[in-house]
């Protein structure tokens, strides 16, 4: 994953009069993201034609209105077979939960972003979803219903354009980032920042353990860590453990060792919600149970999972709706892993299993059916609430009495 170096230079811009361009600029493609503890950071990336413009915003705190603008700079690179080029500025030194705005040009339009809170002690609302755009239209219908949510991030597990790493497909990364722009901003005008990992649709061929068969991925989004898994912590509440579930990274060997070693530190510093995320699931709800993928990720995850208690590790893949029972050591258990997902954001649906209890024994439930879920933590306590593309809600974990 690229490695950002960022320098961050704080001036009135009253001082040195503005941005270096001062005509209007809205850029095709604008999306946050994290490198760092999104409490007190923002990365801002966006997209231009070519490579006239400066990689450089002015920001301010959006509610008081006494607030110099600052001047944030940052990097730009190519984006892979186009003309376009790829920004990206990391802000760091902010307020945890305080709104800010950013602006490209004194000219131009503002947007607005939020930080994250410092804990939990009011309620943490986010999405998580994956295999997100078929077609662009179920997916910003599904987006329009999750803005209305007003989370403060979404995860997106995998297979987001469905480009393939084709330069011929690169069109369809150009749609999926302006249905982005247009369409994932909540009610009041914030810009949902996006956590996105890789899935077998961002590689040529799928599984080719070859950073170079998945050509944009890598470049289009800033993130912690390298190679391709990677911890984000928020605070001391929350950590998203991001993997790769053998599209680039192989399952087992070293990024096996690694998510051991991750889970084992955020338990001993009592970090109350640990979330590993990922796109092919251990318990498919359309696959064959034993459908290679997914028994390579069974067979190396859900033990480590287990050794440490994780609560809820999010999946995806399947082009359906599915919630697991309760799983340790590959039965049903009330003190195991729940497995929730399968990646249904924008896609063509697919059947959920059907048949023999012998063959479906580990679900819950299971849907045919767009969605996205809603996480929402407070304090010790989490909700799942999966809402469906016109925002009614058809499960809940814990179900209401």
């Amino acid at each position: 994953m690229k490695h950002i170096r960022v320098l961050i230079f704080m001036l009135m811009l009253a001082m040195l009069g503005g941005p270096a361009h001062a005509e209007p600029f809205d850029p095709p493609a604008l999306y946050l993201t994290w490198q760092q503890d999104p409490t007190t950071t923002m990365t801002v990336q966006w997209h231009t034609l070519d490579d006239s413009r400066p990689s450089e915003l002015a920001y301010r705190q959006a509610d008081d209105h006494d607030a110099p603008w600052q001047q944030a700079i940052g990097e730009h690179w190519p984006f892979p077979h186009t003309d376009r080029f790829i920004h990206a500025v990391e802000i760091v030194d902010l307020e945890p939960n305080t709104d800010y705005l950013f602006r490209f040009t004194d000219a131009g339009p503002e947007y607005r972003f939020r930080t994250m809170p410092a804990d939990a002690s009011e309620p943490v609302v986010f999405v998580v979803g994956g295999d997100l755009m078929h077609r662009r239209t179920w997916m910003e219908i599904v987006n329009e219903q999750m803005a209305a949510r007003e989370p403060m991030f979404a995860v997106l597990g995998g297979d987001l354009a469905y480009e393939d790493g084709h330069p011929d497909k690169v069109d369809r990364l150009f749609d999926f980032f302006e249905a982005w722009k247009n369409t994932a901003v909540t009610p009041d005008g914030r810009i949902i920042p996006m956590i996105p990992l890789i899935g077998n649709h961002e590689v040529d061929g799928g599984w080719q353990r070859d950073r170079a068969k998945a050509p944009f991925f890598y470049d289009l989004f800033t993130m912690p860590g390298w190679p391709g898994y990677a911890t984000l912590d928020f605070g001391d509440y929350l950590s998203l453990i991001i993997l790769d579930s053998g599209h680039i990274i192989p399952v087992d060997g070293e990024q096996s060792d690694w998510l051991d070693q991750q889970l084992a530190e955020r338990r001993e510093r009592g970090i109350t919600h640990v979330f590993p995320v990922y796109h092919v699931p251990a318990y498919p709800s359309v696959r064959h149970f034993y459908d290679g993928r997914s028994r390579d990720v069974r067979n190396h995850w859900p033990p480590i999972f287990d050794k440490h208690d994780v609560d809820i590790a999010f999946e995806n893949h399947d082009h359906a709706y599915k919630r697991t029972h309760r799983l340790r050591d590959g039965q049903v258990d009330p003190t195991g892993t729940l497995y929730v997902g399968d990646g249904a954001w924008g896609v063509q649906l697919r059947p959920v299993k059907t048949g023999p209890e012998e063959e479906v024994w580990y679900l819950d439930e299971a849907h045919s059916i767009h969605h996205v879920i809603i996480v929402t933590l407070h304090e010790q306590d989490r909700w799942l609430e999966a809402i469906d593309n016109e925002g009614k809600t058809f499960d809940r974990y814990p179900p209401e009495e």
